[in-house]
């Protein structure tokens, strides 16, 4: 009972501050305002920093637990909330611990892992939190692949979710990483990565297939979604809403992979720019000092 008139209470609290205060009633307003329902299935990228200061709950999880339960309210029980928890293990030479290795994308998502009623999927670099009504359809993908056919990336696709950018830039999208290893672009090729994975109290070895950056295309190139998001804008399909000072983004996975398609047809260097010499010099540095740290063990 108690609990109950806790959770009552924080709810009637400002989460944000921003030229006033933001409340639960806010966040739930906003995700109406671009469509967001009862039924869907979203998945949810987030940066919290962009909409203002903490409001009135200073107790962490509250906090975030606040916002988690904006979205499970707003899909209901018949809906179904994705978020990446991804921990890159396998790339990092890591062990990964599907209970235990903590999310390396953000505190909301890192709280989310903690919530008793979800599953996570066994990827070891890129796996998901799923709640709700197709929280055992997703979970139990294989983990054959990052991105392509077979991945948890194809699923989202063909369920037809909808993909919220709560104040995240739309750079990070990594359902265009789908896109693109469907159509084939010339600066990734295809990467065994080794690796062991704890899952309950076994631990395994495991491979799967990583459609990977080549090494001379990151030298010379970076991820740049700002002509996709311009055209999904121009296009109406893009929505947006305002919440504090940050911004709350949508856009369906059908839309989006029909759009990255139609752009990667017309120029396969279309989600990319130039690095200027200073990038460069610091990724050649960055990689020289990962193998000194290899070899010397510091």
């Amino acid at each position: 009972m108690e609990e109950a008139d806790s959770d009552k209470n924080a709810s009637k609290k400002a989460i944000f501050l921003a030229d006033g205060p933001v409340y639960k009633t806010d966040i739930k307003n906003v995700l109406a305002s671009i469509d967001i329902q009862k039924g869907d299935a979203v998945v949810l990228h987030s940066d919290l920093s962009v909409f203002g200061g903490i409001g009135d709950i200073r107790d962490r999880n509250t906090f975030l637990d606040e916002i988690i339960n904006c979205f499970k309210e707003i899909v209901g029980a018949e809906g179904t909330l994705i978020v990446p928890s991804f921990t890159y293990s396998f790339l990092c030479g890591e062990t990964f611990d599907k209970e235990n290795s903590p999310s390396k994308v953000g505190v909301l998502s890192e709280r989310f892992r903690q919530h008793p009623d979800i599953m996570r999927t066994p990827h070891p670099t890129h796996s998901f939190l799923v709640w709700g009504k197709r929280k055992d359809e997703l979970s139990g993908i294989p983990r054959s692949y990052s991105f392509g056919e077979g991945s948890i990336f194809q699923l989202l696709d063909e369920i037809e979710c909808k993909i919220v950018f709560f104040g995240a830039k739309f750079q990070s999208c990594t359902q265009v990483h789908y896109m693109e290893e469907l159509t084939g672009v010339p600066n990734r090729k295809w990467k065994r990565m080794n690796g062991k994975m704890i899952a309950g109290c076994k631990e395994t070895e495991l491979s799967y297939d990583y459609y990977s950056p080549t090494k001379s295309f990151s030298l010379s190139h970076a991820y740049d979604f700002s002509k996709l998001e311009s055209i999904l804008e121009k296009k109406k399909l893009l929505l947006n809403a305002t919440l504090g000072y940050g911004q709350v983004k949508v856009i369906g996975s059908r839309q989006l992979g029909e759009q990255v398609q139609e752009l990667l047809k017309k120029d396969k260097k279309g989600l990319y720019r130039l690095k200027d010499k200073g990038e460069s010099m610091d990724l050649i540095k960055k990689g020289k000092n990962l193998i000194v740290s290899k070899i010397t063990g510091k």
